[in-house]
């Protein structure tokens, strides 16, 4: 299962398109937590929100996590040693008043198991092949141990 969130406090329509998108060509169910968006995909299931705990399980329970470029999505799915692709919003499409989660995600994309799209035209051939060498690098043992709390520790010391 793929699972998409783009977060609860803003619409990140662009990306709940590429998805509901992409999703007719998988062979693997999508579920989204759409948050406040606007639109509502047709091929995806979804929610608006989901509690903490049904959001632990979800990200658990993925294959892959697709999210939007927040550092809680990257430290759910180290946690559960399940591989993100982070698409940050931007501000030229009005999803962001500046280009915080881009400088935030490029700060985090040479760490196996995450992956940044920056070009949405990316995102269905990293959706269609989840055995890909990065997240066989990334499932790798060693790779994922501390990342988390490494990460926990720079927010707190920021």
């Amino acid at each position: 299962m793929i699972f998409v969130t783009v977060g609860t406090r803003r619409p990140f329509d662009r990306l709940l398109v590429a998805v509901d998108e992409i999703a007719l060509d998988l062979s693997e169910p999508v579920f989204a937590q759409i948050g406040p968006s606007g639109y509502e995909p047709d091929n995806v299931r979804w929610v608006r929100r989901l509690t903490p705990n049904q959001y632990d399980r979800q990200v658990r329970d993925a294959d892959l996590v697709v999210a939007h470029g927040a550092i809680g999505a990257v430290l759910s799915a180290q946690k559960h040693g399940t591989p993100v692709l982070l698409v940050p919003r931007r501000p030229e499409f009005g999803e962001h008043a500046t280009d915080a989660q881009l400088a935030a995600c490029e700060q985090m994309a040479d760490r196996s198991g995450i992956t940044v799209v920056t070009d949405l035209s990316d995102l269905p051939a990293l959706m269609r092949d989840p055995q890909n060498a990065w997240m066989a690098h990334f499932q790798s043992a060693g790779h994922r141990d501390g990342f988390a709390d490494r990460l926990r520790e720079f927010m707190i010391s920021v």
